[in-house]
């Protein structure tokens, strides 16, 4: 009998998961999934209540955290306590609060010894404001504003002048902003580097190293314009040799694990570290409790053997550290194909075709399928296409290829993924 596995979350990384478990032989729904999902709960208003609702109807093996908001609204608990007959693939509510609280995270980095920038945490906005007019009387040049909760990863601000930081961190902390999730606010020094993303997936103890990555935030060409969700991501990350790779083990997954297990942090499930690399030295900038997005476009494809489904079932059954994980050392260039106005004001329901003449892995989004079957643009990040090649000019030019092949009416996308 197939493995019944549930995947919360709707966007093109949990397509890729999706689509990486079936190929396994998996029966996968989204919830609420997307136009890539063949069987898909449709949203509901209350998604606590829905996620129970659906686990009562339908017994499944594995639930899969996708997006990280799940976790963070107790969901991963309330699975564990009222189905235990289900294993979750994501952390607990209390774990979860790695991303979910930029505070609680920046305290145990800083306990555990784990690299990262010096920070400090405000509630009150006249003293975030004294701090950050003399850290630039000081000398610093930059500061970087978050804030603590979650805000669909906009909550960062990076502030070149006193004035632009202190506003910045005044309409986190009086709810303008991100409202709840600025309620406490991280000011932490700028480190300037390269970043890269590296991935486990653990039991708190043994883990998987996945494939690295670097993704690429900015909107438009030559890294410009505003922030995204990404545009585009390579794996390999260019940024990472065997010897940093073994340092950032050393120095950042060895004590994050120590940290999880010192702080009785349920964990089984995939943890991301968005790194900065500045001199050589790795640095951690945040936690996710979940995979990026679109960088599992680009690192699920790399993986050979076992197959994710072999890696779920090694986690629930204690086996993770006997896994033995093979890598393709072909790159893999991800292209994201958006509606122009993005990230900003853009249409929904335009018609996106040329998908049938695509022969690589086509991950959608922001998709959904009309009464006729057909796929309609239903978001700002519509799909995603992954190219692999045996080096970084034939895994682009497989992507770009096949991105000249799709077409809506407001597609755009960055030319420039693989140039750094």
């Amino acid at each position: 009998m197939n493995e019944k596995i549930l995947i919360l979350g709707g966007g093109g990384r949990e397509h890729a998961l999706c689509a990486a478990l079936e190929a396994a032989g998996a029966e996968v729904y989204g919830f609420p999934g997307n136009a890539g999902f063949t069987r898909v709960f449709a949203p509901e208003a209350d998604a606590t209540s829905g996620l129970r609702n659906i686990l009562r109807q339908t017994r499944f093996d594995f639930v899969v955290l996708g997006s990280e908001q799940p976790a963070a609204d107790g969901q991963t608990d309330l699975i564990r306590n009222e189905f235990p007959e289900v294993f979750v693939v994501g952390p607990s509510q209390s774990a979860a609060r790695l991303e979910s609280s930029k505070a609680f995270a920046k305290r145990l980095m800083q306990k555990y010894g784990v690299p990262t920038a010096r920070y400090d945490e405000f509630s009150d906005p006249r003293a975030a404001e004294n701090h950050i007019r003399r850290r630039f009387s000081e000398g610093a040049k930059k500061i970087v504003v978050k804030a603590d909760g979650l805000a669909a990863g906009k909550g960062v601000v990076v502030a070149e002048s006193p004035d632009e930081a202190v506003a910045a961190a005044c309409a986190m902390l009086d709810g303008t902003l991100f409202g709840a999730a600025g309620k406490n606010v991280v000011v932490e020094a700028f480190l300037d580097g390269v970043e890269a993303s590296v991935f486990i997936l653990t039991d708190g103890q043994d883990y998987l190293l996945l494939p690295s990555a670097t993704d690429y935030k900015r909107r438009f060409d030559g890294h410009t314009g505003p922030n995204t969700g990404g545009m585009g991501a390579v794996s390999p990350s260019p940024h990472l040799d065997d010897a940093l790779l073994q340092s950032i083990v050393e120095k950042i997954i060895g004590p994050t694990l120590a940290a999880i297990r010192a702080e009785n942090l349920e964990y089984p499930g995939f943890l991301f570290f968005g790194l900065m690399i500045c001199g050589g030295e790795p640095y951690v900038l945040e936690y996710n409790v979940r995979l990026g997005d679109p960088e599992t476009q680009a690192i699920l494809p790399r993986i050979v053997s076992p197959s994710l489904l072999e890696m779920f079932k090694a986690l629930r059954d204690g086996r993770l550290g006997r896994v033995k994980l093979e890598i393709s050392p072909q790159t893999a260039v991800t292209v994201v194909c958006v509606s122009a106005g993005y990230p900003g004001k853009h249409t929904t329901g335009e018609i996106v075709a040329g998908l049938e003449n695509v022969a690589l892995p086509v991950y959608l989004a922001g998709a959904r399928r009309d009464e006729n079957g057909r796929v309609r643009t239903a978001g700002g990040r519509v799909l995603a296409v992954t190219g692999l090649g045996d080096d970084l000019a034939d895994a682009r030019q497989a992507a770009y290829q096949a991105v000249a092949k799709i077409c809506f009416e407001s597609i755009d996308f960055r030319r420039d993924v693989g140039m750094f």
